[in-house]
């Protein structure tokens, strides 16, 4: 745990971001003076490969105070990070955040889904867009040049279906109902040998494939 720690302490807060975070900005800029005679033109203390450099600041913390409070925060945010049983990356990908589809007829299509997921869809303009759980699906119009009779399919390169999560399987039976009642093409119900769960698979007007997918 140790060296994971040691590791976590690397790269969080910039050095330079606590220091303006514990010193008054006017001080830093020369604006005000602080309370007490406690000038520091240059302020540097090495800690592994970071430094910490206030150039030509009076500051109302002595050096040996701003490293003491930098180092409890740093410890303080690699400690809640592990916690929360993360480890220091970078970047964070919390999630899909959108999936665009260009379709056809964006009318036509936005009428689709909001009857076969009933889910309402909200119209604006060039394009259409609906919340699925914590991601957005937005439709939009095909660009200019797309053949004007092109349709999906999985068999090129990118996209092979979207998949979306039900709960049981007496949705995936009403739902089968449902997408045959609006003249979508419609699969069997049939188990994922991979992921283990149930899928029913049908396609939206411009051939996308799409799926109803129940975990097991």
């Amino acid at each position: 745990m140790h060296g994971d720690l040691e590791g976590s302490l690397g790269e969080l807060a910039s050095p330079t971001d606590v220091l303006h975070n514990l010193v008054d900005p006017a001080i830093l800029a020369g604006d005000r003076v602080p309370p007490g005679d406690v000038p520091h033109d240059v302020l540097c203390e090495d800690l592994g490969e970071r430094s910490i450099v206030a150039t030509r600041a009076r500051l109302v913390l002595s050096a040996e105070e701003f490293l003491v409070r930098m180092q409890a925060h740093t410890l303080s945010a690699a400690l809640s990070r592990m916690r929360r049983g993360e480890e220091d990356k970078g970047a964070v990908i919390t999630g899909l955040h959108h999936l665009s589809l260009r379709v056809r007829e964006l009318a036509a299509s936005a009428q689709f889904y909001e009857d076969a997921l009933r889910i309402g869809v909200e119209r604006l303009g060039d394009r259409c867009r609906f919340l699925v759980g914590d991601t957005v699906l937005v439709l939009r119009e095909p660009l200019p040049g797309t053949p004007a009779a092109d349709r999906f399919s999985e068999a090129r390169i990118g996209l092979d279906h979207v998949a979306f999560k039900v709960e049981t399987a007496a949705e995936l039976e009403e739902l089968s109902e449902r997408l045959r009642g609006l003249g979508a093409e419609v699969g069997e119900l049939e188990h994922d040998p991979h992921g283990g769960g149930a899928a029913l698979t049908f396609r939206d007007p411009d051939n996308i494939q799409l799926e109803f997918y129940l975990p097991p």
